[in-house]
């Protein structure tokens, strides 16, 4: 609609109300009028819909259920043949003289006696003369070799199966279906047939007691459009083919769906759906009268006609009612015209008002001028701003008075008058307003504001911003700096890494320091946060005393630190400071009655020799850090070259360790460990090998802590549990499998799944498996942890400490959980039976496992003396070089065979292995 007409639309519903109402009246009565038409129109096609679909529904399920009623006959039959198939009947003889019986014509009677819709059972022999039948006893001579059934199924390559067209039966004149089913013997010679009948008139009766509505018909024919039942039943029309919506699906090859037909046989229109039986050459048809349907369908055209005329009604009372207010309303027009002159007036008066209350309001300082410099409005909180007195501040007085009363006040200065001014004319844009801000004596800030107005007078508003000056420079302040220890965060110090790398290019020297605090987690996870916190002030105050002045420090997040230092070309001076850090963090710190220790490892880069970037440096300086935490920690290292190539190396392995997890390039090789008192085979312990595709060999040593590092020893120690198990089931009984498991497994929750998948897919009993665990698990003594050992023990898993004695052993681990196995490091066995204190040591933790109950095993035996050592002081298992090193899995069958012998044997094995 363009802008005209809508105008002209507008005024003639604003100056001709009667008439537009009276028109959207007419137009809304016609609406009511047509929308009830569409509706009955939409109930009525909707009620059809409906019942079509029902019918529909209704004629799958007859289908459905009259399916099942054939099948049941077949399961009948099947029992029958499953019979005479348990008598291996050979020849004809055989199965005549079998069937031909009283006793078999019991069977098939009591077969059949409870299915109502199952005619009879009839035995067929080769010849096609009836043997025996539920109709006769004794049976009548009767030849059915001429039946269409009997010439399929005696053919040499005839069906197991024959289902016949609905046909009516010679006996009794009804319509049935005959199911023939072939008889064999063991070499698949034909020896007869089962026949078995379905009567129509059973079905009859079935439909009169399933149909959905009094008007339904329920009917059923064959797929050539035969009637065979129709419920209500109509004489004579049972074995035609009348032209019904059923038959002339039919005709057009459909045989499942829906029609709409005037009936030939009660002349009725009716809806009809048809649904096939998905193995019987049957049709089942369900129909209903259109005028039955459309019942409901009429009441409610009643209900929404009486609806639509009390509408029509009503609306008409409306529209009489806002006639009559819109002329009302036109009476009351002209003294409303005369009310808005006095409303104006009085809103005028208000706002003049309420413009006097809020600039006196303002927390701004607000004063405006003419175009002659001479004052016009102004509020008190300008003159407080000022110090000014009353007496300047009226109407007309001159801007030159009041710049003079406030230089005289000595709040602002001659000086600050002239800025503003100059800045106000030299602006370009006049429409604009020109700000300022004046640092005035009494330490205030005031921003000042000029605007033009459009009389050529001016505006000039004050503005106290002391406090949101304050405020930013916090913020400025906050964004450099550590809110927990008032140190340079990481922003910060990356803006003094640029600034430094800029100098190096210039050959400026500067070292780079990163630090990081050792143990720290280990006092925040045990004292809390607030300790944590406090630990860190305290430590940010000790690195603040050990540097200058010139040193930017900063805290980089978490227990990370770092240092910038000027060189003043002396490197040593960063080992200096370190060395002083080192030892001022090393003192104990007390807080909060605790007395707490810690260390520090630093890493350093100089700049230029390492590097004139910022990036560079930061890298070289994290590749120190590693350094001196993989050296001990609690000292300092500078970075080398060697550093990059060892993390090229290492980036190189990660790569490769990735590939070689999704390609399998591993195998697994094992360890045995013999009882030393039996000199027998007891376990083997299973050892990933990594074999590269160019033929080297990475040791385990080096790959396994990359995996933990990256994740992937999941999935490594998920194919590790599941082969070697795989394995060890090939193995006699009386062996066991040890296999080691990480610390990082336990991080995940799936390692109990995985180990119970590996046995299950395996078949490996859980006790012939033994899990090896290291005391580093053990440090972190959590909760988990102990869950987790405790479900694998509860699956009749046998649990293991490997390398006891090789780091922070504790005998209070023995007692938190009760293992089954510890296994001594080699550390302790490489020098017993020299009679000194590590025999005693040795000695101790033997006997101590044996009082508690546990095995024990001694690893690295690669001596007879070492093996007579641990066999004499009661140790249970060896495993070592002495008896054999770790060999591929298809080579254990060998070695098993070769360590069967005598101890004689196994000692001439020691000296080939000791020369």
């Amino acid at each position: 609609m363009s802008l005209s007409l809508r105008n002209r639309v507008r005024q003639y519903f604003t100056w001709r109300p009667v008439p537009a109402a009276a028109s959207i009246g007419i137009a809304l009565a016609v609406s009511i009028a047509f929308a009830a038409v569409l509706l009955v129109r939409h109930q009525r096609d909707r009620e059809i819909a409906n019942n079509t679909g029902d019918l529909a529904t209704y004629a799958m399920m007859l289908s459905a259920h009259l399916e099942s009623s054939f099948a049941v006959l077949e399961a009948v039959q099947n029992g029958v043949l499953d019979q005479l198939h348990g008598e291996n009947v050979a020849n004809e003889q055989q199965f005549v003289s079998l069937v031909s019986t009283l006793a078999m014509h019991d069977v098939l009677t009591a077969r059949v006696a409870a299915i109502h819709y199952v005619g009879g059972l009839t035995l067929v022999d080769r010849r096609g003369m009836l043997v025996n039948s539920t109709y006769y006893w004794p049976m009548p001579y009767r030849d059915l070799s001429d039946r269409e059934y009997f010439s399929v199924l005696s053919a040499r390559d005839g069906p197991d199966r024959f289902i016949t067209k609905p046909i009516r039966n010679r006996a009794n004149g009804e319509w049935t279906v005959y199911v023939a089913r072939r008889i064999s013997s063991p070499n698949g010679d034909f020896l007869g047939i089962l026949l078995g009948e379905i009567n129509f008139s059973y079905f009859q009766a079935f439909f009169s007691q399933v149909a959905p509505q009094p008007d339904a018909v329920v009917s059923m024919f064959d797929l050539g459009g035969v009637m065979l039942v129709r419920q209500p039943a109509v004489p004579g029309i049972v074995g035609t083919a009348p032209n019904t919506g059923a038959y002339r699906l039919l005709a057009r090859g459909i045989d499942r769906g829906t029609t709409r037909n005037a009936s030939p046989v009660d002349h009725t229109d009716r809806i009809i759906a048809i649904d096939r039986l998905p193995h019987y050459p049957m049709v089942v048809s369900v129909s209903r009268s259109v005028d039955a349907i459309l019942q409901p369908w009429r009441e409610q055209r009643q209900y929404i006609i009486i609806a639509s005329v009390l509408l029509e009604l009503a609306l008409a009372a409306c529209i009489a009612l806002v006639l009559r207010h819109l002329k009302g309303r036109e009476r009351l027009r002209a003294l409303e015209a005369s009310l808005v002159k006095a409303e104006v007036d009085r809103a005028v008066a208000a706002e003049s008002v309420r413009f006097n209350v809020a600039v006196n309001a303002m927390a701004q300082g607000l004063c405006m001028f003419d175009r002659d410099h001479r004052l016009t409005v102004s509020n008190p909180r300008f003159k407080e701003m000022f110090g000014l007195p009353s007496t300047l501040m009226t109407s007309g007085s001159p801007l030159a008075a009041l710049i003079r009363g406030a230089v005289a006040n000595g709040s602002v200065s001659i000086e600050n008058f002239r800025q503003l001014r100059d800045s106000f004319q030299s602006a370009s844009d006049l429409s604009h307003a020109t700000s300022t801000t004046w640092d005035i004596s009494d330490g205030r800030s005031l921003l000042v504001t000029l605007d033009r107005m459009p009389d050529d007078g001016w505006l000039m508003t004050v503005a106290d911003v002391t406090e949101r000056r304050r405020a930013e420079a916090q913020i400025a302040h906050m964004a450099r700096h550590d809110g927990l220890t008032g140190l340079y965060n990481r922003t910060e110090f990356r803006d003094r890494l640029e600034t430094v790398a800029r100098l190096a290019a210039r050959d400026v020297p500067h070292a780079v320091l990163f630090l990081d605090l050792d143990h720290f987690k280990t006092v925040n996870d045990t004292w809390g946060h607030p300790i944590g916190d406090a630990l860190l002030q305290a430590v940010s105050s000790r690195i603040r005393h050990c540097c200058r002045d010139t040193d930017v420090i900063a805290r980089l997040g978490g227990d990370e630190f770092a240092i910038i230092q000027p060189l003043d070309p002396d490197p040593s001076r960063a080992g200096a400071l370190s060395e002083r850090i080192i030892g001022e963090l090393a003192r104990p710190f007390d807080l909060a009655g605790h007395q707490l220790h810690i260390g520090c490892s630093i890493g350093i880069a100089l700049a230029p020799d390492d590097g004139n970037e910022s990036d560079k440096l930061l890298k070289c300086a994290d590749l120190a850090l590693y350094k001196a935490k993989s050296d001990g920690r609690n000292c300092f290292r500078f970075f080398e070259p060697t550093l990059d190539e060892a993390l090229q190396r290492r980036r190189v392995l990660e790569l490769d360790l990735r590939h070689a997890v999704a390609n399998n390039e591993f195998q697994l090789h094992y360890q045995p460990l013999i009882e030393t008192r039996s000199r027998q085979v007891c376990a083997f312990e299973a050892l990933p090998r990594w074999y590269r595709p160019d033929g080297s060999t990475i040791p385990s040593s080096d790959f396994i802590p990359v995996a933990e590092k990256m994740g992937l020893i999941h999935s490594l120690g998920r194919w590790v549990l599941a082969t070697a198990c795989r394995e060890a089931k090939k193995w006699p009984v009386n062996i066991s499998l040890a296999v080691n498991l990480s610390p990082v497994q336990f991080t995940g929750r799936d390692l109990v799944d995985d180990v119970r998948k590996a046995l299950d897919a395996s078949g490996l009993a859980p006790q012939r498996l033994q899990l090896e665990i290291t005391e580093g698990l053990l440090l972190e003594d959590a909760a988990e942890t102990v869950s987790t050992l405790h479900q694998l023990r509860d699956l009749g898993i046998c649990i293991a400490v490997d390398d006891f004695g090789s780091g922070y052993s504790s005998l209070s681990y023995l007692l938190k959980f009760p293992f089954d196995k510890v296994k001594l490091d080699r550390s302790l066995i490489t020098d017993v039976g020299r009679r000194d204190q590590r025999d005693i040591v040795v000695q101790s933790i033997i006997t101590m496992c044996n009082g508690l109950g546990m095995r024990t095993t001694g690893e690295g035996v690669e001596t007879p003396e070492q093996l007579t050592f641990l066999q004499k002081h009661g140790c249970t298992e060896v495993q070592g070089f002495l008896i054999s090193k770790a060999a591929p899995g298809k080579q254990v069958p060998g070695l098993l065979a070769e360590l069967s012998g005598s101890a004689e044997r196994l000692e001439r094995r020691s000296k080939l292995v000791t020369a």
